[in-house]
């Protein structure tokens, strides 16, 4: 059932009724007080044209979104301004149907309702097929935002209520969202709704009603650095202190072995096998077994930092905070240390990526530059598939310019009427 709509009243009677429901739904403090800000901009605006007591309605709003606009375009507007009419247009929405289109994740985690049951078990049986904690935790976070629809716009109390009209109805309060929230919502949609049909929790299969997202992210170019660059990078880094003798050891194996930053984070005592000089670990991503050689430039930086670096901790984990209570890294500070050594390198990063991953491509190029077999290379980077691993293909600009095909001659001839 449709929520009621809300009862007429001027702009700033209808802000506060939106400003209520952000609170509900967890918007951050620095969030409420820029839709504050923002309000009181577009009640001076209304004020000035002498419609501040009028009913908020179409014609109010397109009145003010005009005000804003001018003469020129949104897409003209500065970031101040487009903020302005997405606040009239919240106000709006929210005022005429109950709801807001475009979610904005909430802070903390959602209240329980009657549907959070079916919704916890997805998550379980999402688990027991391997998924990724990361995975799992952005599935969760969108999922508890359709719940939140449904058990608020909808007010329903069990799933079995839903219908089809239910369903079209939420995809059409995605409407505004980007292409690639879209095509997360309906990819989660169906599949969330297939499992309510298996499980018995609706009578009908309403996944069917869920169009599929045609959604294809724009492809970029994977940043690389030469072998030089890779070299600079590792001697600008200050060994002769506790903490680059850290980020040495880690810049070192990103470089030399091409291990993604959950790896690097996740590494264990047990995973390296010194009398064979060897690493062996199962990977996060993939949950396959990965084996790279302990070399023995890698073991002396290993050395160096065990002895005079990591703090003392009964930690499985090699790499550790360096600050109290002396916890594990995790992965972002993997990458973010990283993306600081490139910084203070000198080196010119444009517009390239400068994190863990470029190193993990600039391995692949080096390795491609010298004829490696992409079989081979799939095993060094432990891809369950070698078509994941055509993807470095992009980055070896001479192949690639090896499959260009010649462009058949042809003559033009004047055609004259």
């Amino acid at each position: 059932m449709e929520k009621s709509l809300q009862t007429n009243g001027n702009f700033g009677e209808q802000y506060h009724k939106l400003n209520a429901h952000l609170v509900k739904l967890n918007y951050s403090r620095r969030s409420l007080r820029r839709y504050d800000e923002y309000s009181r901009r577009i009640e001076r605006t209304l004020e000035e044209g002498g419609k501040n007591d009028s009913e908020f309605n179409k014609d109010t709003c397109d009145w003010v979104i005009q005000r804003f606009l001018g003469t020129g375009q949104l897409k003209d507007l500065s970031t101040y301004y487009k903020a302005l009419i997405h606040c009239v247009l919240t106000v709006f929405e929210y005022s005429s149907t109950g709801r807001i289109y475009q979610y904005i994740h909430p802070r903390a985690p959602q209240p329980e309702s009657p549907l959070s049951h079916d919704i916890e078990g997805y998550g379980k049986s999402d688990a027991e097929k391997g998924r990724t904690e990361g995975t799992l935790s952005k599935k969760h976070y969108y999922l508890k935002i359709i719940e939140e629809y449904y058990s608020t716009t909808k007010a329903l109390q069990e799933w079995s209520q839903l219908t089809r009209t239910d369903v079209f109805d939420f995809i059409e309060s995605i409407a505004s969202c980007s292409p690639s929230q879209m095509c997360t919502y309906l990819g989660l949609l169906k599949g969330f709704l297939s499992y309510l049909y298996d499980e018995g929790r609706i009578e009908e299969n309403l996944a069917v009603f869920v169009p599929r997202s045609s959604y294809k992210g724009n492809p970029e170019l994977p940043s690389v650095y030469s072998k030089d660059e890779i070299e600079r990078l590792l001697n600008s880094i200050d060994r002769a202190s506790p903490l680059g003798k850290r980020n040495y050891v880690i810049i070192l194996i990103a470089s030399r072995l091409g291990l993604r930053a959950s790896d690097i984070a996740r590494l264990e005592f047990s995973c390296l096998i010194w009398e064979k000089s060897c690493i062996l670990l199962i990977q996060y991503k993939t949950k396959e077994p990965l084996v790279l050689p302990l070399t023995k430039e890698i073991g002396s930086a290993l050395i160096d930092y065990l002895k005079y670096s990591r703090p003392n901790s009964d930690s499985p984990r090699v790499f550790l905070r360096l600050d109290a209570p002396f916890k594990p890294m995790e992965d972002p500070s993997v990458s973010s240390l990283i993306s600081r050594a490139f910084k203070k390198s000198g080196i010119v990063i444009a517009d390239r990526k400068h994190g863990s991953h470029a190193l993990r491509f600039s391995l692949a190029k080096r390795l491609l530059d010298i004829k490696t077999p992409i079989p081979i290379i799939a095993k060094i980077y432990g891809h369950v598939s070698t078509q994941t691993t055509m993807r470095y293909l992009s980055i070896d600009e001479e192949a690639l310019k090896q499959c260009a095909l010649e462009v058949a001659p042809y003559t033009f001839k004047e055609v004259t009427k």
